[in-house]
């Protein structure tokens, strides 16, 4: 997994505009720089997929964030996206203020992959923030126990290490 920067700044507030004030051409906006972080790396990928939402969160929010990201990200480096490829078949509560325990459990079979179109083949996941890597962990697990040869993760942006001696 691989991040372009941190969720900080200029980027934290252009991700929760994305995110939560509905501002979706910024998915287009931001995808160029998912894809330069993507050439950076030496990743063959079939296709590319984002990490979904709940149904009950799709339908609140009205689109996925992660999608607005995946779909212009796809474009750009000339791969299919399929965002079919994973579901969430859990409605999990939302990740913001809870451990990295408490978030790795959360998660935990909250996914299943579409093995019929994956099997094989090497998946590139996206999301917008990667904050303990457990959310694209549970994906990548799904997609690898229903065939996916190889499975590759791109964020925009990561949570920034707290050091406990700061």
């Amino acid at each position: 997994m691989r991040s372009y920067t941190l969720f900080e700044g200029p980027l934290r507030d252009a991700l929760h505009r994305l995110k939560y004030n509905n501002d979706i051409g910024l998915g287009a906006a931001l995808a160029p720089y998912l894809a330069t972080t993507f050439f950076q790396q030496s990743w063959e990928v079939d296709f590319v997929t984002a990490v979904p939402l709940s149904k009950k969160r799709q339908r609140s929010r009205g689109y996925n964030q992660a999608e607005k990201l995946a779909r212009p990200f796809a474009a750009l480096i000339d791969k299919p996206f399929f965002p079919q490829a994973i579901r969430r078949v859990i409605d999990t509560r939302s990740q913001v203020d809870l451990s990295a325990e408490e978030r790795r459990i959360n998660v935990s079979g909250a996914f299943y992959a579409n093995c019929m179109d994956i099997t094989g083949k090497s998946v590139i996941i996206i999301d917008d923030v990667s904050t303990t890597g457990s959310t694209i962990s549970e994906c990548a697990r799904a997609l690898k126990t229903s065939g996916a040869k190889c499975v590759f993760a791109l964020t925009l942006a990561r949570a920034p290490l707290h050091n406990p001696m700061n």
